[in-house]
């Protein structure tokens, strides 16, 4: 499949800047890394799921999305694919 999530060999993105001092930028991040540990873990998310829900995702909005905003979009997708949260519990934060 050709989408925004499958970038290898596309050219006009520029250069990948690379920070060697850590791979959390912010609590929330780690966070969310341990959320999709713990459904992973659980059987709730898998990998070909995960991809499948990024590669879902309205180009644009890919585009605009930090990196792990990203992977909380797969979360929540997931999560109300398989009936563990519905939208509206998503929007409220819960």
């Amino acid at each position: 499949m050709n989408s925004v999530h499958d970038m290898g060999g596309m050219q006009g993105f520029g250069a990948i800047p690379r920070e060697d001092d850590h791979a959390f930028h912010a609590e929330w991040e780690r966070r969310i890394a341990a959320i999709l540990a713990c459904t992973a873990f659980n059987g709730l998310s898998l990998f070909d799921e995960n991809r499948r829900a990024a590669e879902a995702m309205r180009p644009a909005d890919y585009l605009a999305m930090p990196y792990f905003g990203r992977w909380l979009h797969m979360i929540e997708t997931l999560l109300v694919e398989k009936g563990m949260a519905t939208p509206a519990e998503i929007a409220a934060g819960h």
